[in-house]
């Protein structure tokens, strides 16, 4: 483990295809068409189109059906006590994204915080691995998550998500118990109370809309490392 420290792609996150028995990189959510990039270099996949808006002609698509498999794979570790996810190395150590939800901690403990487009602010440290326990290879299965049907968990994964990401905004700006956090907190609240009583009900139509504004609230955070798996078999409101 110590010498896969010196490889930067070891412990970055892989998003991976399987089409005929040839594993391709790939794109981590399918377009709004539910088809999914391939890169295939010189070699193209047979039964596969291309890719128009490929400008090297390395790219094809496929349907969720065409695949053998399409994952994700990534590790993750925690560093005093609580989640993160890796990004990758930098001089021998493993950098990770904070993946929790507590405002103190980030406010508090040595983390990094990096500016990404839109929204979000990610939380980052870079650590020995010595520093660093519970390292582990997480993979998971992107074609079971799409073809999930609307359940009670699916609308709690969007809406935890949308939680953690609303209380890290809230240490960011140092808004701590303010007016503008709480009616935003109640709104996705309110839309997973709703969301699991159409599910109950059994009306699928009502439940794929109020899923669908929920991730629409989660979009803003479309850089997080998580937001791939939350999005993940979740229509459009």
């Amino acid at each position: 483990m110590v010498r896969r420290l010196d490889e930067v792609d070891h412990f970055r996150p892989k998003t991976c295809a399987v089409h005929r028995g040839r594993t391709y990189p790939a794109a981590a959510e399918a377009d709004a068409s539910g088809l999914i990039a391939l890169t295939a270099g010189d070699d193209r996949p047979e039964g596969l189109i291309a890719d128009p808006q490929g400008p090297s002609g390395d790219r094809f698509l496929a349907t969720p059906g065409q695949l053998d498999a399409w994952y994700r794979t990534y590790w993750t570790f925690c560093w005093e006590r609580c989640p993160f996810e890796t990004v990758g190395t930098v001089d021998g150590r493993i950098k990770g994204v904070y993946t929790g939800g507590s405002w103190g901690f980030v406010n508090y403990k040595n983390v990094t915080h990096e500016p990404e487009p839109g929204a979000y602010t990610r939380y980052t440290v870079t650590v020995d691995l010595d520093g660093v326990t519970d390292l582990e290879h997480q993979r998971t299965d992107l074609i079971a998550l799409a073809g999930a049907p609307l359940d009670l968990q699916m609308g709690e994964r969007v809406y935890q998500f949308i939680c953690a990401r609303q209380n890290e905004q809230r240490d960011e700006h140092h808004r701590e118990g303010d007016d503008d956090f709480v009616p935003a907190w109640r709104e996705v609240h309110d839309l997973n109370q709703h969301y699991a009583k159409a599910v109950q009900a059994g009306d699928t139509d009502e439940a794929g809309q109020l899923l669908g504004a929920l991730m629409a609230k989660a979009d803003q955070w479309k850089s997080h490392p998580h937001h791939t798996v939350v999005s993940a078999g979740v229509p459009s409101p």
